[in-house]
């Protein structure tokens, strides 16, 4: 991405995703099902990457903050109709019509790009290198403590929305005994929460900075994190002591995923992609590995899903006040 530019790679990215939405739809058996969504995830990965980075090749540390912000906004939307939509879609029409929805999804987002989004990398400011010394950027990146120390934080954090994604359906429904309706309207409220938080940065972060905007968000991951594992250990407040510690967590993503990645971008204006890149990889990771431990550890109890969300939370911040500041902060 650096050497050729942010535009190529994501019309490349573009395409394959096209291809491969009306690959997946037209497959025949389940392994060709898996190989083709395999390569979707590829190719859908190449606009949460540039995104990110042409967003910091535009701004500064705190404009970029703030325009992530205003970007996750948009973004917070998607996880709370597509479930909605697509399990509509799913009982009228089957299983196939979600991925020639996602076919046509693609081929807007190919031509918005192809007339709305002009280079934002100039050559003059891309780095020629090979596959080495790509790896070796990445090293210098990752060796950077507070570059990693706020990508550490973000992932963390991001982790923590993985095991609640991973556990509310079986705290709520099974546990509490929550309909499926109601669930829909509880993970719902912690979008909204994501949503309005997020769009609290953007106003604040240019007066405040994303040093302090993230120091409250991680802040807040904590405190919501211990209420939720207090909750989960004493069972005070019943379902209404988990969602409200939920929501206190998971409002907050957005405010510290935001600035994470307009700081850890700051030491390396040149990097922008490869850092937005490495907190993708990093933020999934992570992710990955707390919804399995939450199904590992799982006891028929709401404890395992806080005890991973309390640790998730306070991991964020310790990783917050380890990555330091910059001197000009």
């Amino acid at each position: 991405m650096g050497r050729f530019g942010r535009r190529p790679v994501l019309l490349f990215g573009i395409v394959l995703y096209i291809a491969t939405s009306a690959l997946c739809a037209l497959s025949t058996n389940i392994e060709a099902l898996i190989a083709f969504r395999f390569l979707h995830a590829l190719g859908s990965g190449a606009g949460m990457v540039i995104a990110r980075a042409v967003v910091r090749d535009l701004y500064d540390r705190d404009g970029a903050a703030r325009a992530l912000s205003l970007m996750m906004l948009v973004m917070g939307i998607a996880p709370m109709l597509a479930p909605l939509l697509g399990g509509q879609i799913l009982v009228l029409y089957g299983w196939r019509a979600i991925f020639w929805l996602l076919t046509g999804f693609g081929a807007m987002c190919l031509l918005a790009v192809l007339f709305g989004l002009p280079e934002s990398h100039p050559a003059d400011r891309r780095i020629r290198s090979g596959a080495i010394d790509m790896l070796r950027g990445f090293g210098t990146i990752l060796r950077n403590r507070m570059a990693f120390g706020c990508m550490l934080s973000g992932g963390l954090a991001f982790a923590g929305m993985f095991a609640y994604i991973s556990g509310t359906p079986f705290v709520y429904i099974e546990y509490f005994g929550v309909s499926a309706e109601y669930y829909g309207f509880l993970f719902g409220l912690n979008i909204a929460g994501m949503m309005g938080w997020a769009a609290l940065n953007a106003r604040l972060v240019v007066r405040r900075g994303a040093q302090k905007m993230m120091g409250v968000g991680v802040i807040q991951l904590a405190i919501g994190g211990l209420l939720l594992v207090g909750a989960g250990l004493t069972g005070a407040l019943g379902i209404a002591g988990i969602v409200a510690a939920l929501f206190i967590y998971i409002s907050a993503l957005n405010v510290v995923a935001a600035n994470a990645l307009a700081r850890a971008s700051e030491p390396f204006p040149a990097r922008a992609g490869a850092v937005a890149a490495l907190f993708g990889t990093l933020q999934f990771l992570l992710g990955a590995a707390a919804g399995t431990v939450v199904g590992q550890i799982h006891d028929g109890t709401p404890l395992p899903m806080t005890a991973v969300i309390a640790v998730c939370g306070t991991g964020a911040l310790l990783a917050f006040f380890w990555a330091g500041r910059q001197p000009a902060d």
